[in-house]
């Protein structure tokens, strides 16, 4: 079975602006935990009305901006596609200022190229069968499409993709039955 994430695009300014309303939600939450250290006001505890209405205009916004944002689908493409695209993606080696041969900075901590894998993985279709792909939606009508319209991604968007990509084929699932949470987990003392 094949896994899925879904990252949202927002069009024009709709990410700044919920950024913006987030940024208020969070001074309104610390605005009423400051107010809990002072003596209660009458009308008991809960939710002060102006977080409330931080949090629901934060809310609205993101199911507005939702509607108009272009919705990027991804899929995992299987082991064996992924570690072949691996090995054609090694990292690239420079020489250091001691002579010695090292890893590209870029490179570090990802083992690959990131100057030409994450454009490879995002591209990626199986030549056997061109229902297994990196990019589910949006759908481009060719190849030539979807590489136009990654180079018109911003750079934030376009690692938010290919990071994303690389997460879901690299990515080890958990079981969730062996969370400490689940009544069927041996709990601590049982182990």
């Amino acid at each position: 079975m094949t896994r899925k994430v879904t990252i949202p695009i927002y069009n024009g300014d709709d990410f700044e602006r919920i950024s913006e309303l987030y940024r208020k939600v969070t001074i309104a939450e610390r605005q009423a935990a400051a107010d809990l250290t002072s003596p209660p006001r009458m009308g008991g505890l809960g939710t002060p009305a102006y977080v409330q209405e931080a949090k629901d205009a934060y809310d609205a916004y993101v199911d507005e901006a939702s509607e108009r944002a272009e919705m990027w689908v991804l899929n995992s493409i299987g082991h064996e596609e992924f570690r072949d695209l691996l090995k054609t993606n090694p990292p690239r080696k420079i020489t250091g200022e001691d002579g010695k041969e090292a890893t590209h900075p870029d490179d570090e901590g990802w083992d690959v190229d990131t100057s030409a894998f994450p454009k490879a993985l995002l591209l990626f279709v199986d030549s056997e069968d061109d229902e297994i792909r990196t990019v589910a939606e949006p759908q481009f009508d060719s190849p030539a499409a979807l590489r136009k319209r990654l180079k018109r991604l911003s750079a934030g968007e376009f690692d938010s993709l290919w990071v994303a990509a690389m997460g879901l084929n690299s990515g080890v699932i958990a079981d969730p039955k062996l969370s400490r949470f689940s009544p069927d987990a041996p709990r601590s003392s049982e182990t």
